[in-house]
């Protein structure tokens, strides 16, 4: 039996909580990825708590154009990595948030049978 991926990801989050994750190289790509999508959902809450819901198409557009520059300065003046993924976590952040507050309606949700 394969554990849930949050549950993998709270693992991971308690791991880095608590200093015991292994050496940086033997951190997999699978943790990565989760440790990212975990990043960008707290950001997605900070933004959501902060700011409320975008109240439009344009909002939010102009809001993930803004981060979109923001992360493209980082890039050109080849600042830090934790810089551009701080400006990546934004971006991928309001992308959910215009999912969610503009398009919302559209989302397909998985029905019973796909929820695992």
């Amino acid at each position: 039996m394969t554990n849930h991926p949050l549950d993998d990801a709270a693992q991971f989050d308690h791991q880095r909580s608590t200093g015991s994750l292994p050496a940086q190289n033997a951190i997999t790509n699978d943790q990565r990825e989760r440790a990212a999508v975990n990043q960008v959902i707290d950001e997605f809450k900070r933004a959501v708590e902060r700011h409320g819901p975008m109240r439009s198409p344009h909002e939010g557009f102009g809001v993930l154009y803004e981060e979109v520059d923001e992360l493209w300065d980082e890039i050109k003046k080849n600042g830090s990595k934790e810089r551009m993924l701080a400006e990546a976590k934004q971006v991928a952040a309001m992308a959910i948030r215009l999912m969610v507050d503009v398009c919302g309606e559209a989302i397909n949700l998985p029905g019973p049978e796909q929820q695992s």
